[in-house]
């Protein structure tokens, strides 16, 4: 068994003046963004077939920030590895991607997304 996992704090703060084009007047772009990103996978090693392991890989990632544009951003995954002879494995995937906004409703999404692959050696 593998774990990977890691967490970031972070906090970003940005004062720019810009030109308006029109009326030409400078005003003020303020931007705020306390967030918490974290990613975690397990890698599960399960019995050897012909030679190579069958692999179980479960996590994901997050993203949430608070302040000018709250926004939440999910992503779990899920893999499996069989093999199938020394030198051909099966193998599919899955993934979630969430994106939410509360400010800007109509740029979130959500979807599913499945890959199923078959990987032959030399």
């Amino acid at each position: 068994m593998t774990l990977v996992a890691d967490y970031t704090r972070s906090t970003l703060r940005s004062d720019l003046s810009y030109l308006v084009p029109s009326t030409l007047k400078t005003a003020d772009s303020l931007f705020r963004e306390n967030a918490h990103v974290g990613i975690a996978l397990v890698d599960l090693t399960a019995a050897t077939m012909h030679k190579a392991p069958l692999k179980v890989s479960l996590g994901g990632s997050l993203f949430v920030s608070a302040g000018t544009r709250p926004t939440k951003y999910y992503q779990p995954i899920g893999r499996v590895s069989i093999p199938l002879h020394t030198r051909a494995t099966l193998f599919s995937e899955w993934r979630w991607y969430n994106l939410g906004e509360r400010t800007y409703l109509y740029e979130g999404f959500r979807t599913h997304q499945f890959v199923v692959g078959l990987r032959l050696g030399v």
